[in-house]
């Protein structure tokens, strides 16, 4: 940051209370809370009228007194560190996405694996399975790589025996390798036979859950049926034999509940991560359609939340929402350049070898970027950009943090993956960076050595 110029899009300042305004910096991604009013209304006039005009509004000496002492503050604090980009002209097969079930036994009904609700891929079979796994292993050079194979669907274990045969494939024909397994499984069907699968092959769980039974749960049975009362069940099984799922809920846009839902889940005491319901292939549904309107309730659920985890911290409790990891991008100040590694080192491979460089994409062959005959052909669509290339974002405060946005989402507004999302999904996006930087400061002022208890 050698001879660093403040700019105005470098500044976004959040009220925290009526004493303090963080100023965040935008392009170093530091954090400097402030009291003094002087200092205050001078970043907020130089974001409104940028370095000249704001300079006539002051003496010279008072300008350049005020100028230099926030340059040197930024100047003098720790730098930002860089995020290596990864090269996105090499194709590295280290997480696997296997959709092997093209069925469910919900009706889930923003589900983005289903299009006009149908599944446009088929089911795998053993031999469908055991061409894939040759194709990724044949792939890399340095054998040491490792690899994580994500059961996937549909509902992945309506077809256990694909999931046995895979295993065992690999334990048989690349058994010197370094494997790792995950599931994706809405947590309905577990027997003993399941459990004795991921305990000993040590698969990572993932749980689709989305909150308490309210009319607002759409996880349904094809019967009508809530799913939510046996999968509570299952996950008090899942616990009694050492298992310990990540939870991943979809928050919709009608759902007016979202500190209801944070702590539903806090409650269960596992790792969990809510997405808002997004913009999919999917488009029998409206449960992603954001307005004016529940952007201003989320706005205010989310302070609301803050007084709820500033409780929480107060009483040293241990904080399972996954949200609180994103507080490491401006913790230590890491610009993260691409979105996700979605076509560079993740990919996802229907039954027929299709390759596509996101799971949101794998219900249309219109989104292909290859097959394991061929291998990767043409991924430049549908792959993150370099944020600084995507010119939508050049002046927005939250550019290092979001990134640009989910890519599959963009192109499934009908946008792409060199544009910024859409107007109210950067809205949304911008409540929660802003709840986050509210939260690290709590943080630091009730309990500064929160972190220090981090595995």
């Amino acid at each position: 940051m050698n001879n660093y110029a403040l700019e105005q899009n470098h500044i976004k300042l959040i009220s925290v209370n009526k004493r303090t305004t963080i100023f965040f910096n935008t392009f170093s991604l530091q954090i400097y809370p402030l009291e003094d009013k002087v200092l205050i209304n001078f970043l907020k006039e130089f974001k409104q009228w940028g370095y000249i005009k704001t300079k006539e509004k002051y003496s010279e000496e008072s300008f350049n007194e005020i100028y230099d002492f926030i340059l040197n503050k930024i100047e003098n604090a720790p730098k930002t560190v860089k995020y290596n980009l990864q090269n996105t002209d090499v194709n590295n097969f280290a997480s696997v996405i296997l959709p092997i079930a093209a069925n469910c036994n919900l009706k889930c009904s923003y589900c983005f694996a289903q299009t006009d609700n149908n599944f446009r891929f088929k089911n795998y079979d053993k031999q469908d399975v055991e061409k894939i796994i040759n194709f990724v292993m044949n792939s890399f050079e340095n054998k040491e790589q490792p690899v994580n194979f994500v059961f996937f669907g549909g509902e992945p274990f309506l077809n256990i025996e694909v999931i046995k045969h895979s295993i065992q494939y690999v334990k048989c024909n690349f058994s010197n390798r370094k494997i790792g397994y995950s599931v994706t499984t809405n947590a309905t069907i577990i027997n003993n036979e399941i459990i004795n699968i991921i305990k000993e092959n040590n698969i990572a769980v993932l749980l689709s859950v989305d909150g308490p039974d309210d009319e607002y749960n759409v996880r349904l049975f094809k019967n009508g049926k809530k799913s939510i009362n046996k999968v509570l069940e299952n996950i008090v099984i899942l616990k009694k034999n050492n298992i310990f799922p990540e939870i991943r809920a979809t928050f919709t846009s009608n759902n007016p509940h979202l500190i209801k839902t944070v702590d539903f889940f806090e409650q269960m005491q596992l790792k969990f991560n809510i997405a808002f319901a997004y913009v999919s292939e999917n488009k029998l549904h409206n449960l992603a359609n954001y307005n004016d309107k529940n952007l201003i309730h989320i706005e205010n659920e989310l302070n609301e939340l803050l007084i709820y985890y500033e409780k929480k911290i107060c009483n040293k409790e241990v904080i399972f929402n996954k949200w609180i990891e994103n507080i490491n991008k401006f913790r230590f100040r890491v610009k993260q350049h691409l979105v996700c590694s979605a076509g560079l080192s993740f990919y996802t491979i229907t039954a027929d070898g299709t390759i596509f460089s996101c799971a949101h994409f794998m219900n249309d062959k219109k989104f292909a970027i290859g097959n394991i005959l061929e291998g990767v052909i043409d991924k430049t669509d549908f792959i993150p950009i370099d944020i600084d290339n995507i010119t939508d974002c050049s002046n927005c405060w939250v550019k290092y943090l979001c990134s640009g946005g989910c890519v599959s989402q963009k192109i499934s507004a009908g946008l792409s993956n060199k544009s910024a999302n859409s107007k109210n999904e950067c809205k949304l996006e911008k409540l929660r960076w802003k709840f986050l930087l509210k939260l690290y400061y709590k943080i630091l002022i009730i309990n500064p050595k929160y972190f220090e208890n981090e595995s």
